[in-house]
């Protein structure tokens, strides 16, 4: 879909006010133009009434934009209009609107109104679209004859009979067109915000309620100025009047561009919303296996890539146990090792391994927001990798057995939750559960009834001080101590020169 960019903060508010002001009507304009509006209900599709008036237009402004929510390209015009036919017919009496009364001037405000009456019936996106739409075939003609005039003996003749203006000015049309195409461009910009705004989805955004109430609330004003824009064209063709013009309809369209985005960041959020709380109930509620958890998860990934990189079927994880490991891109080896210690220690892997090897989505874009959402809010994470546990069902069984991986291995799977708060009821707690893995000598010392100190920090002349001191009151008051430097995980290169020089100055273990 494609959608406008974000416009600057809210704290530009009151000078965007300002700004509107001069294309701001007062309540008695207001309720004119509004009483005009009586819609009958009728639905009509003026994407593919657009996409002919785009294929029109671009051919007169190469540059001009006129996509809008991916429903209109650009190739040459093949759209049948035969669902529009009645659309199409206020179209053709807004042609001769502005040929009868405009092309021998007249009241620009005057005529504007009697096509809001034309179009009573219609949406405010049809009133632009269809204006815009009559304007394209007035404009397109007269760029035909315009162009031939000068070669083509036919539309000379053409030209005599219907626009004469036309060989009179036709040396200085093309300093008027630069102009024109810059109003040109804004008038689409503000027809597309305009039907964008009213094809919104009710289902997720209300029209009593900001932010689409305040652009709503200027729908019917915007709609004005580009219909008049239109007329000021034919009555005012050599531009006296264009500069301003753009200049308004171009702040009308930051206006509703901004608002539209706010739309549009609504929606997204109230989809999101939901996105949630399906795959909530969906992972909570007890499932046959975990096939369609692991779809909800993985999105619209279909295929994994395992240890050699060749993509297999999400099939391959049904009715298995699945830990799901998730961290940023800051994970460290030895939090990866850890896994695949416990991953190549089980005898059931080892027998399957070469059809159970490590997987991973190929596309990390594919994890749907929603899903983010929940491993955010629900799960816990936030920068530090966690590891999931699902059972063969799809069960969450524990949200991170991470540090059971650490503690226990293998002998905590299937890492549960329960399973992990059985070991830690049966395991005193003892300095060996922190430290075991990093001294392999901590069980004698233990039991030696030594002192055993662990201290950490960067500076060498620090490192020095402490450790001959705390050596000095150890020896005066007779205690036995042993002393281990232990370094930061992400301290590598820094970490590594100061254990080394630790060892070679024989001040501690490390």
């Amino acid at each position: 879909m494609a959608r406008p960019t974000q416009v600057s903060s809210s704290s530009k508010t009151s000078q965007q006010s300002m700004r509107n002001e001069h294309w701001m009507f007062d309540d008695a304009m207001n309720e004119r133009i509004r009483s005009t509006h009586v819609p009958d209900g009728r639905v009509v599709d003026v994407t593919p009434v657009l996409q002919v008036t785009r294929n029109v237009l671009r051919h007169i402004i190469p540059n001009i934009n006129l996509s809008m929510n991916g429903h209109i390209d650009a190739s040459d015009d093949q759209t049948s209009l035969s669902t529009v036919d009645g659309a199409l017919d206020a179209s053709h009496k807004i042609c001769c609107e502005l040929s009868c009364k405009c092309s021998r001037g007249g009241d620009a405000h005057a005529t504007t109104m009697a096509i809001f009456n034309m179009l009573s019936s219609y949406s405010w996106g049809a009133k632009v679209v269809l204006t815009i739409a009559a304007f394209a075939v007035n404009f397109g003609e007269f760029w035909l004859i315009a162009q031939l005039c000068t070669s083509n003996s036919l539309a000379k003749s053409v030209a005599l009979l219907k626009k004469p203006y036309i060989l009179e000015h036709s040396q200085t049309l093309k300093t008027h067109f630069d102009a024109l195409s810059k109003l040109i461009n804004a008038m689409v910009d503000v027809t597309k915000c305009i039907v964008e705004l009213t094809e919104l989805p009710s289902k997720y955004i209300s029209i009593d309620e900001p932010p689409l109430s305040t652009a709503m609330a200027h729908i019917h004003t915007a709609t004005y100025w580009i219909i008049s824009s239109v007329i000021v064209h034919y009555i005012d063709f050599k531009g006296i009047r264009t500069i301003k013009l753009t200049h308004k309809v171009s702040s009308i369209h930051e206006h509703l561009q901004s608002q539209l985005c706010l739309c549009y960041e609504r929606i997204d959020e109230k989809k999101l919303m939901e996105a949630f709380a399906h795959f909530k109930r969906t992972i909570e509620t007890p499932q046959v296996d975990n096939l369609m958890i692991l779809q909800n998860i993985f999105g619209k990934e279909e295929n994994l890539l395992n240890l050699d990189r060749a993509e297999v079927y999400i099939n391959v994880l049904r009715r298995k146990y699945v830990l799901l490991l998730i961290s940023d891109i800051d994970i460290f080896e030895e939090e990866i090792r850890v896994l695949e210690v416990v991953y190549k220690e089980r005898e059931k892997f080892s027998i399957l391994q070469s059809i159970m090897s490590w997987y991973t989505v190929s596309h990390h874009v594919a994890i749907e927001p929603a899903v983010i959402k929940y491993i955010r809010e629900e799960w816990g994470f936030v920068k530090k990798p966690i590891t999931v546990t699902l059972n063969p069902q799809g069960k969450v069984l524990c949200p991170n057995a991470l540090s059971m991986m650490w503690i226990w291995g293998n002998s905590a799977f299937p890492f549960s939750s329960e399973k992990e708060e059985s070991f830690w009821k049966a395991k005193p707690w003892t300095l060996d559960l922190l430290v075991g893995h990093l001294e392999t000598n901590l069980p004698t010392w233990v039991s030696q009834q030594k002192v055993v100190c662990f201290y950490g920090g960067v500076k060498m002349e620090w490192i020095e001080s402490f450790t001959t001191a705390t050596k000095g009151v150890a020896n005066a008051l007779d205690i036995g101590i042993e002393m281990v430097y232990v370094r930061k995980k992400n301290a590598r290169e820094r970490g590594k020169k100061i254990t080394g020089l630790i060892k070679e100055k024989e001040l501690s273990h490390a």
